[in-house]
């Protein structure tokens, strides 16, 4: 007989919560989005309710990637232009480079170019290479930021003083021209 009573207390127990607590209550827990921001609420991801990770709209038609290659000391090898009416924001630049000890010490600079193919523009990033260093490297530039590059902007790979072959990984995105900060238009 004792059981029987503990029994009833447990399941008068589950009957009062399930009163006191509102269908509403455990439904909206269920579907509310979380936001998580930087310190000061400046930038904000959002988990949906299908539990995806929402960290920005973005046109994934927009990405750019860009993996070229320059073979010989000197060589400028365009690899990229940017699109009339778009800027490029690039996020990051990435060297690799494959040679042998009896190369000389040399760079290899992502330009832009003043004329075409000609490698005589702006330097974008750099990157200074020593045969000491091994017979591969690969070295992320730091770009200090975004770097942004207005439309109809040819963008070379040229390296110096070194035949090896190089390889530049530069990663972005497009935006449109007019939205480009004024020094890149």
């Amino acid at each position: 007989m004792k059981r029987f009573q503990d029994v009833k207390w447990v399941a008068a127990a589950i009957v009062a919560a399930a009163l006191i607590v509102p269908n509403g209550a455990l439904s909206a827990v269920t579907t509310q989005l979380a936001t998580l921001a930087n310190k000061s609420g400046t930038r904000t991801v959002s988990v949906t309710a299908a539990h995806q990770l929402l960290a920005s709209d973005s046109d994934p038609t927009a990405a750019v990637n860009v993996v070229a290659t320059a073979n010989g000391a000197g060589s400028c090898q365009p690899i990229f232009t940017v699109p009339a009416g778009e800027a490029l924001v690039i996020k990051t630049v990435v060297f690799t480079a494959v040679f042998d000890p009896s190369d000389t010490d040399g760079t290899i600079d992502l330009t832009t170019a003043g004329q075409p193919g000609q490698c005589n523009g702006t330097t974008l990033a750099i990157a200074t290479l020593s045969r000491s260093m091994g017979l591969g490297q690969t070295m992320p530039e730091d770009l200090g930021g975004e770097v942004v590059v207005p439309q109809n902007t040819e963008i070379d790979l040229l390296h110096s003083g070194i035949s090896v072959n190089m390889t530049a990984q530069v990663h972005g995105y497009t935006i449109p021209a007019a939205a480009a900060p004024a020094a890149a238009s």
